[in-house]
């Protein structure tokens, strides 16, 4: 379900007209105990067949209210998949 909700992110927009960069489901928001939440929609994902509500972060650290979900700059890992070099 991530990857669908990674890509409706580019239909929900701030006050900013910036793509939102954090969506999540009703599922992961339930796992949120400490975080407060906006609904934005409820929408159909495909591979389910009940429509799944999304929210966002009602505060964003001021370190998300500055990120750029847009840019392509490449960003280094620690993956074992780096290590193989």
């Amino acid at each position: 379900m991530a990857a669908r909700l990674e890509a409706a992110t580019r239909n929900y927009r701030d006050e900013n007209g910036k793509v939102a960069p954090i969506i999540y489901s009703s599922y992961t928001k339930e796992q949120l105990k400490n975080i407060e939440s906006i609904e934005l929609d409820k929408i159909k994902v495909k591979g389910k067949e009940e429509l799944v509500t999304i929210y966002k972060p009602k505060v964003l650290s001021t370190k998300m209210e500055n990120y750029d979900s847009t840019s392509t700059k490449k960003v280094k890992t620690n993956s074992k998949k780096d290590n193989k070099k």
